[in-house]
């Protein structure tokens, strides 16, 4: 086998973790709690602080944590048949037949974290639920990626974000932030950050 052989049968995403049982608005009924889990990829790289938008204060190794927060759904095809007229009741066919084929991921968010080793600084760059979650589930899965983090980089001693996420009125953004612990950093435009708590 060769090199090339090799890495095309690496899969895309490195990890794939449970993160954290969740209420999702999925169906009209009302919240329906749903595992959710993390499929990622990780990345290492050299960072200079002049070149970031957090303020660091060494150089040192960037390790980047970029993925998706998924559910798992039932997969299911259905055949259905056409009617070959106009029926009474609208209906234009109905299902003949179902296949259950196990079960397939539903995106949920987009998620990426940063690891500044050298300052011992984690940073949110991203939790992008695409305006499907209310504000608190949206909190919850925030939260539950940040201890993520914590547990796989166990030396941070604090946390970044900045106020472009989760909507796109600023002061909105600010108060979701606000509400999770984080506070503005003096001398950044749009930087928040707060201490990592430990037990």
């Amino acid at each position: 086998m060769t090199e090339r052989d090799q890495s095309a049968e690496e899969p895309f995403w490195h990890l794939d973790e449970e993160l954290v049982e969740l209420e999702l608005k999925e169906r009209p009924s009302g919240p329906e709690p749903y595992s959710v889990r993390l499929k990622a990829r990780t990345e290492s790289t050299p960072y200079y602080p002049k070149r970031e938008l957090y303020p660091l204060s060494h150089s040192g190794r960037k390790h980047e944590v970029s993925g998706k927060a998924y559910i798992l759904v039932l997969d299911i095809t259905l055949t259905v048949g056409v009617h070959p007229q106009e029926q009474p009741s609208g209906a234009i066919g109905e299902v003949t037949a179902s296949e259950w084929q196990g079960m397939r991921h539903h995106d949920i968010a987009n998620v990426r974290g940063l690891y500044f080793d050298a300052d011992q600084a984690l940073a949110i760059g991203e939790v992008d639920e695409w305006q499907r979650l209310d504000d608190f589930a949206h909190g919850k899965l925030w939260q539950f990626f940040e201890g993520w983090l914590v547990q796989r980089f166990p030396a941070a001693t604090r946390i970044f974000t900045d106020d472009a996420e989760p909507h796109e009125d600023t002061e909105r953004n600010r108060g979701f932030l606000r509400n999770l612990g984080y506070q503005h950093v003096a001398g950044t435009h749009r930087i928040f950050a707060k201490e990592v708590a430990r037990p």
